[in-house]
């Protein structure tokens, strides 16, 4: 099979990785009429060039699939925000919640959950004592950083009152996962604080960090990427779900049916956050409940198998590693 991946900050390079191990060949968009399959993060309209792609990818015959845009769910888009493009033929979820989510709001977006597929994935392990703590904010507003506007952003406030919070425990060291300047972040330098730059998001850059924390306080893939590595975490930044579209924000139409079903159960908004962080290094079933639901263990064998069958071939696969962490995989007969 041959295939072409768009990779998104990296979220793509472990999938990419196990394909190739599987025996499949990689090209580039240029050579389209010889690729077999073209793989995306999304396929959203103002997602330039993936509308682009999936277009030329039909009309030389190949097969589209979509791997998941972000660790959480992102199919809420589809809910009166963008119209799902129905050339795709296959989008990859990494846990079944986002299928159950989707049926809420709409039928027919041909998903499969095969389990998580950023990276290896790895059990959870209580913490006692934790001392270094990771907090990565949510990202400032892409178009206020490329273009200078506000866009009436909302990250900045919420992320100074986490972080004031983080400070006032005195006993742990933190770092900050910066995607983009301090100030239009919310944050600002402290003794304590360590700043680490990540401005593209990469995703590589967040394992990394997230392999050296204690606890995890984060939003969106950063706090997903924790859970499916089997760290503490308390996420944030759960109860809205909107997009920032053509110079404005824009909600999902029907949030509430499927709001509580799938927010994580430990938020810096149900408690003081010294609490929360000992209720996640401790773990319960609800958290674990949480990720089988949404995140499950290392997908990639089955999404491989998954891809294969679009395509009609079937490869044997191999041990991959992934900035030192190896994920095994079974033949495939």
């Amino acid at each position: 099979m041959k295939f072409t991946l768009y990779d998104h900050a990296g979220k793509g390079l472990y999938l990419r990785q196990r394909l190739i191990s599987a025996g499949h060949e990689e090209t580039t968009v240029e050579n389209i009429d010889e690729i077999d399959l073209v793989i995306l993060d999304c396929d959203w309209p103002w997602a330039f060039p993936r509308p682009e792609i999936i277009t030329a990818a039909i009309a030389h015959g190949a097969k589209v699939a979509l791997y998941p845009h972000g660790g959480r769910p992102t199919c809420w888009v589809y809910d009166g925000i963008a119209e799902p493009d129905n050339r795709v033929d296959l989008r990859l979820e990494h846990g079944r919640g986002s299928v159950e989510m989707a049926a809420t709001f709409n039928a027919g977006l041909r998903q499969e959950a095969p389990g998580w597929l950023f990276s290896p994935t790895a059990d959870f392990k209580p913490v006692e004592n934790p001392t270094r703590v990771l907090f990565a904010p949510l990202h400032p507003n892409i178009e206020m950083l490329l273009k200078g506007t506000n866009g009436h952003d909302p990250a900045p406030r919420l992320n100074q009152q986490i972080y004031r919070q983080l400070l006032e425990l005195r006993d742990v060291e933190i770092v900050v996962s910066l995607a983009g300047p301090a100030w239009k972040t919310g944050v600002w330098p402290h003794p304590r604080a360590r700043f680490t730059d990540n401005p593209h998001m990469l995703f590589h850059h967040s394992f990394e960090q997230i392999l050296s924390a204690d606890v995890v306080v984060a939003a969106g893939t950063m706090a997903a990427a924790a859970v499916a590595l089997g760290k503490p975490t308390v996420m944030f930044d759960q109860d809205l779900f909107m997009d920032y579209v053509n110079g404005e924000y824009v909600q999902a139409e029907h949030q509430d049916s499927y709001r509580s079903m799938v927010r994580y159960p430990l938020d810096t908004a149900d408690g003081p956050l010294r609490t929360m962080i000992d209720l996640a290094c401790v773990g319960d079933g609800d958290v674990a409940d949480w990720r089988q639901r949404w995140v499950g263990t290392d997908g990639t064998e089955k999404a491989i198998g998954l891809l294969e069958g679009l395509v009609g071939e079937e490869k044997a696969t191999n041990d991959v590693v992934i900035q030192g962490a190896t994920a095994q995989a079974l033949t495939r007969s």
